[in-house]
């Protein structure tokens, strides 16, 4: 049952994590560096669609099909 650890990136892992100081600051850097991203992702979801520009369309609307 110990498959991931027949890998030496897995035991690597699994080595750094087990580390007491290490694996708390390594945790949390991952962590953080998810949050983070997402995050930053919700705000840029957030600024486009607070656009006030009338002429951006992610499609063609029935009004621009209907101007020339």
């Amino acid at each position: 049952m110990n498959f991931p650890l027949e890998y030496g990136f897995f035991r690597l892992i699994y080595w750094i994590l087990n580390t007491p100081g290490v694996g708390g600051v390594v945790a949390l850097l991952i962590g953080g560096g998810i949050v983070s991203l997402v995050l930053l992702a919700l705000q840029w979801i957030t600024s486009a669609g607070n656009v006030d520009d009338d002429s951006l369309y992610s499609f063609p609307t029935s009004t621009l099909l209907e101007e020339e």
